[in-house]
Order: C-alpha cells, then structure tokens, then sequence
C-alpha cells in the first residue's frame, strides 16, 4: 500500500485557465464562491498529436490481453496477465510502470443507493410522430387513454396498454402559435374534469399579441374524434415581452378550480412585475369554468385574495388583479395536488435564477413567495438587507424545500407518490432537475434522496395516472420519452459512510491507499482553489477497460476512481466516483477528512466549510453529476489525450506511459499507435 502523497505539480502556476471553458460539457462547472472549480472532474484544453507506443507483446503465455499490442512481458499465463507460459519465472517488462496489475478483490462499486427502490421503465416506444412531449394526462374515469402534447401544437392520444403505435391526430394549431424558437408554444394542456361527458379540453399557449408575445388561456371542446378550434372561448390573455420564464402547467384541483402558472416573463424582473398585485406575471392564477360562456369566460372563485376587482385585461389592471392565488414566483415550471388531499395541497416547483430551486407548498390561502425580493430563502442577488415583507406588507413565504443551483440546475416538480407499487415511497413527494438529469425522492423530513442518478435524457414533464402511478417524460425528439417508475425488489444504500470501509485504503489507516488501486495523472487537470490533488483507479479482476468512439475510457461495471485533495499539506477531502454494479450508472460521493487525519466520513448534501481562510465546499452526490454528465464521459479525467503522457509510479520508481502501462498490465485494450496527447497548462 501507499500513503496518500502529496503532489507538486498540480500546484503550480496555470498559464491558461480561460482554455479550460473549451469544455462544452464543463463549461457550467467553473467557480462559486470559493469553491473546488472541478467539483470532482479533471477535463481541460486542446488535443496535440503525438502517439504512444504500446508495447512490443514479449510475452510467450496465451493471456488473451497479453502479445500484440502491449500484453505485459511475464505473469502467470492468466487471462488478465498474458506471457510467462507456465512454470516460467516472471519477467518484469521496465517498459511498463507497474511490476503487474494488481489483484482486487475489496475496492469494488456496490449497488446504487436508491437504485434498489426504484427503476425507470421504458413506456410506449413506438410513438409514431416526432416532437419533445411536454405533458401526458388520463380523463377522470377513464384511464384507457393518455393524452399528450408537442410544444409545436400538436396533441395526440393513445391507448395506455399498447406500445403507443396507435397515437392518433386529435389537434394541430401550429398556425396559431409564436414564440417557439425560445420557451413559447403549446406550453400548457389540461382535461376538463368531466372531459369523459363535455369533452372540454384547456389549453395554455402563445400567439402573436400586442407586445410582441400574448399568452392566450382558452378553451376548446372535442367534436368526434378531434379538437374543434372553431369552439375556442378565450379565458384569459397575457402580454408578455419575451418568450421566456412563462410557467405554462395548468390543472384541476381537488375543488375543480383550474390553475395555471404564469412566469416573471423577463431575466431578473427588471421592471419589478412579480411583486406587483396589478400584474399577473410571477403568479399562480385560479379560475372557475365551470359556467364558462362566451361572455363570460369564467368566474373568480371564492378565496382569490382580491376578488370583486375588475378583471385584468392582457395580464394588467390599476387595481390588485382578481385572478390570481398566490405570487412571488419566477418561473413556476411544473405544480401537482396531492390527491390524498381533499382541499388544494399544491406542490410547485420554482426554477431559480443563480442561488437555489425552490420547491413550495401553497395551499387554499395562497401567499407571497418573495421572486424577486428573495430567492429561496436568501436575498436575490446576495447579502442579508432585504426585506421580508412585500411592498403590499404582507410576509413573504420561505420555500418547503430548496436546493442550490450553482449555476447549473433546474428544478422540475412531480407528485406526492399515491400509489401502491412503491409502498417505500408512501406520502413522499417525487421531482426532478433537468438540467443535472436526475430523479429525487423529497421525504416527510424534508430529507432529498436520489432515486435514480442519470435518466436517459433530461427529465421535462412528470405524469400521474389514474392509479396513482408516476411516469416522467425526457426531452427528446424521437425514441422512448415516456418512463414509468416501477420497483426493482433490491436494497437501498450499499455506498460506506466511512472511507475506511470501501476496501480503497487500509481501514486502520484510511491515508493508506490499498496496492489493489493504480495511481493516475491527467496531462491537464483543473485547478482547485490551490490544493493538491492525487488520483487512483481500480476495476475488478478479470476485465479491462475499453475505448469508446469519443477517446474516453469505458470502465468496466463495478469500477471506483478515486481522488484526495490537500490544502497545506493536509488531507481535507477524497472523493469516490463509482460505476455501480446494478445500474451501470457512474455516480460521485464525497468524504470529508476530520482534524486528526484519521477518517474521512461521507458527505450526503452540500457543506462549506472555512480551512486557512477559504471556503471549502464538500458536493453532495448530485452536485457531481452537474459536471460528470453522459456529454462529458462520466470519469472526465481518463481520456486517451488526457493520460497520454508519463506518470513516474511510486510502488516501482520507473516513469512511463500510463496508457502502455495500463495496457501492458492487461487492464486496458492497446491504445492507438497515435493516441492524442493534450497540451499542459503547466507547462513552460
């Protein structure tokens, strides 16, 4: 085993730090307050061209990962070693910087916390029209068919049993709408509680208005087998001055009141609308249509705060608007009822600006949620001078739940789960983050889980059908977009909470990294608020890794990749990134160091700690999956050009190749005769 060293030539100087943000995939990733600007991922700059030789295949033994292409001269003859034909004395290959790979029985990726809950289900793959799908709803009384909706104007229904090949036509008002090349569009869709009688459907969508954009709230009603746009009754109208931050969901509460969410419309609230009771942007709006006429489009139900005000024609009025519930919301994306509730339990999810996502809690009274005096919990744009009250008085509301976003997140709410195949789930409500592509479970304590650690695609929309089971739809243009939320029977939480026990380093002595790992260095790593990092990686015996199309390394299920960082020479925290054996799903976990140097224990949501003066930040296990995202390869660090370059190996003294290395050792399919290399930042 080795003790954990502490590297010198990450500490010097970058000469192009700005080369860093070349990396698409990276580019979100980069500062916050202090914090490691890598967050767990070594990526950087422009590929050279020179190669690498990958070995002369000395040895004589039938290993299938030995001979051509860089098998380790000697070993036992085994599939992992190549050479030495039996009885042989092994040869050492100096070529290599490794005697042999080492065997590695303990360091080894468990089940994925969460994954033994619950798996995502691939749902009606044969859906014959192209288009992201933005909603999917069943009629009361009738769960035979889903109804579903492009954001270019098309809605479609199929049969919930089938495969989705059946999906017909039901309306297309492409030529009505604007404002698709941003957040416009068909963005909202909703059936009539009594749809199954009146065939009255709601609609939710921008058209061309006065300023340039006008949102339009309407109904239609479905005649035959298709919508009549002939039946439209326009229920209300707004201006916008953009085609971003609009809300859109719109639904039926347990009372039968139709709600829909309307976004600040604007990039910060410039013009201060949200806190404005005479405009309806930032609001959540409640309608009554169940008398609705042409004349009369709607009523305003009993409980809206100013009811008895004149309407607000185009989404402004000179007296406090009648039609909405609650305010101080920038962009309410997705709302849902729990359905156990018998008056309005909404849960709204609130996409944040640059600090946090909010989750809130609004029931019959409404309120003030406090965009864009506040955000999450804290002041909007910093400090602590803000006020508490709205201009009106009145409080303004903390959120139920909030996450922060660092630049890269976006909170889309789901359901508090109701139905009874995910009994462990009861009373728990479900959401997502788009932008991090992940699935969370927020429990009774307001504790977050991770359900599942990387969805097929980015998580837009989540449905709910008759029975009280989840679905959630990706957005995607083609394929599978539907998934279905379904048990898998399996454990919980397998991943340690102490270092010492990943059978990674020595467990009376977890700064010990065990000999069952192999150290690596990237050419050009990231730079991390000054501290020093080192770096292992371990697959489990009998495989290898592989290069895929892209360059990057395809580890083998079951790999851990570890990382430790040093300020000052002191261990403050390793982190794990794990390929576990289940999911195949890649997934980071954090371990922060105590004062004595003797433990490291794990880290479950973000904490900032002050060491010599800076604040440290210890991610939580979504926070890693901002930067090893799918686009960027997961492992980030372990590309061809990345590792393409000489590592001297403190278990042997001699500098070599790490990609002959890890060839040679039989640990890795041969590289390319000319693998790519990056340039250093380091160097001179």
């Amino acid at each position: 085993m080795s003790k954990l060293p502490s590297a010198g030539s990450a500490a010097r100087p970058i000469r192009f730090f700005a080369s860093l943000l070349l990396v698409t995939a990276l580019a979100a990733c980069g500062g916050g307050g202090g914090a490691p600007t890598d967050v767990g991922s070594d990526d950087a700059v422009a590929d050279g061209g020179s190669g690498v030789g990958s070995g002369d295949g000395s040895g004589d033994g039938s290993g299938t990962d030995g001979g051509a292409g860089g098998g380790a001269a000697g070993g036992d003859g085994s599939p992992v070693d190549g050479g030495g034909g039996s009885g042989a004395v092994p040869v050492v290959d100096t070529s290599l910087g490794l005697d042999r790979r080492p065997a590695n029985a303990s360091c080894l990726a468990p089940g994925e916390p969460g994954g033994g809950i619950v798996r995502e289900q691939p749902m009606y793959p044969s859906l014959p029209f192209e288009g992201a799908l933005l909603n999917l709803e069943q009629a009361r009384g009738d769960g035979s068919h889903w109804f579903t909706h492009t954001r270019d104007g098309r809605i479609y229904r199929f049969t919930t049993n089938g495969d989705g090949s059946d999906a017909r036509l039901i309306a297309d008002l492409r030529d009505r709408l604007t404002g698709l090349e941003f957040e416009g569009g068909l963005i909202g869709f909703t059936l009539d509680p009594d749809f199954v009688t009146n065939g009255h459907v709601y609609l939710h969508y921008t058209g061309n208005g006065a300023s340039p954009l006008q949102a339009v709230i309407s109904r239609m009603t479905v005649r035959g087998d298709r919508v009549d746009p002939a039946s439209e009754i326009v229920i209300q109208r707004i201006d916008h001055s953009t085609a971003i931050h609009l809300g859109g969901r719109m639904a039926f509460g347990p009372d039968r009141l139709l709600y829909v969410s309307v976004g600040d419309g604007e990039f910060g609230d410039p013009r201060n609308r949200v806190q404005d009771p005479e405009d309806l942007h930032g609001k959540l709006l409640r309608y009554d249509v169940s008398n609705t006429r042409p004349d009369a489009p709607f009523e305003v139900p009993v409980g809206n705060p100013h009811r008895g005000n004149p309407l607000c024609t185009n989404g402004t009025s000179r007296l406090d608007c009648p039609e909405w519930l609650a305010t101080g919301l920038r962009n309410p994306w997705r709302f849902s009822f729990d359905r156990a509730s018998a008056v309005p339990d909404i849960w709204l999810s609130d996409v944040g600006h640059e600090a946090w996502e909010e989750i809130n809690r609004i029931g019959p009274g409404g309120g003030n949620f406090g965009w864009s005096i506040r955000e999450g919990s804290g002041c909007f744009g910093g400090g602590s001078a803000c006020s508490t009250f709205s201009p009106e008085g009145e409080p303004l509301l903390p959120p139920y739940y909030e996450y922060p976003n660092n630049n890269f997140a976006a909170v889309v709410g789901g359901y508090v789960y109701r139905g009874s195949a995910l009994p462990g789930l009861a009373g728990d409500f479900v959401f997502a983050d788009y932008a991090q592509s992940q699935i969370h479970v927020l429990r009774g304590n307001r504790q977050r889980e991770n359900l599942i650690a990387q969805t097929p695609g980015n998580p837009v929309a989540f449905a709910e059908d008759n029975a009280g089971e989840i679905y959630f739809l990706i957005y995607a243009p083609t394929g599978t977009r539907i998934f279905k939320l379904v048990p898998t029977g399996q454990r919980g939480d397998a991943v340690p909470e102490r270092l010492s026990e990943t059978g990674c380093v020595a467990p009376d002595d977890p700064s010990k990294v065990l000999d069952v790992m192999v150290p690596y260095q990237p050419r050009a790593p990231f730079w991390s608020e000054g501290a020093t990092k080192d770096r292992w990686l371990a697959i489990p015996d009998g495989t290898r890794i592989r290069i895929n199309a892209q360059g990057q390394l395809d580890f083998p299920v079951g790999s851990v990749l570890m990382k430790s960082f040093r300020l000052n020479g002191r261990l403050i925290e390793t982190r794990l990134m794990m390929r576990h054996t289940d999911t195949a799903n890649w997934a980071g976990y954090s371990y922060r160091w105590n004062e004595d140097q003797t433990e490291a224990v794990r880290v479950r949501d973000e904490t900032r700690v002050n060491i010599d003066g800076q604040t440290w930040i210890y991610p939580s296990g979504s926070q890693c999956q901002q930067c090893h995202t799918v686009v960027g390869g997961k492992t980030l660090g372990t590309t061809l050009s990345q590792l393409n370059w000489d590592l001297t190996y403190a278990a042997s003294g001699r500098t070599a190749n790490q990609l002959h290395t890890l060839a040679g050792l039989g640990m890795m399919e041969p590289a390319p005769v000319a693998a790519p290399t990056r340039v250093s930042p380091y160097d001179e």
